[in-house]
């Protein structure tokens, strides 16, 4: 599926930022991964029934208390839906690739940096955690 083909005006077809904010109000399907510092979850947009997975990392900044956050949204399939609760140890590997060619809403909070919310275009990386 070619990103054009995913979602509404209300998610995957909004402004970034739009998205970073509505992604709030987004129905939880599933949680895959529920630890302090990786979180990896299924979300529905309300209008549309379009899934997504949330991925966010965090690593702990021990001098300054600025952690860097970091969450991708990547729009899913209902079958990509299905898998990924299914997924077990290849969850990581399973994201990335199929990130690689897929946009997704990046929000980046590095540590010592402004936040910058943006929309990228395939290379999914699902980086290191606390």
């Amino acid at each position: 599926m070619s990103p054009s083909q995913f979602g509404c005006e209300q998610c995957f077809k909004a402004d970034a930022e739009a998205v970073a904010r509505a992604k709030t109000k987004f129905q939880m399907i599933a949680r895959l991964v529920d630890e302090s510092h990786f979180i990896v979850t299924i979300f529905a947009c309300p209008h549309c029934r379009q899934h997504c997975v949330s991925i966010f990392t965090e690593q702990i900044d021990w001098s300054e208390g600025d952690d860097a956050q970091y969450v991708n949204v990547l729009p899913i399939t209902p079958a990509e839906s299905q898998e990924l609760q299914k997924s077990g140890e290849n969850l990581v590997a399973r994201l990335q690739a199929l990130g690689q060619n897929r946009a997704y809403l990046r929000d980046d909070s590095p540590t010592g940096a402004p936040r910058k919310i943006q929309w990228a275009n395939g290379g999914l990386w699902i980086g290191p955690h606390d």
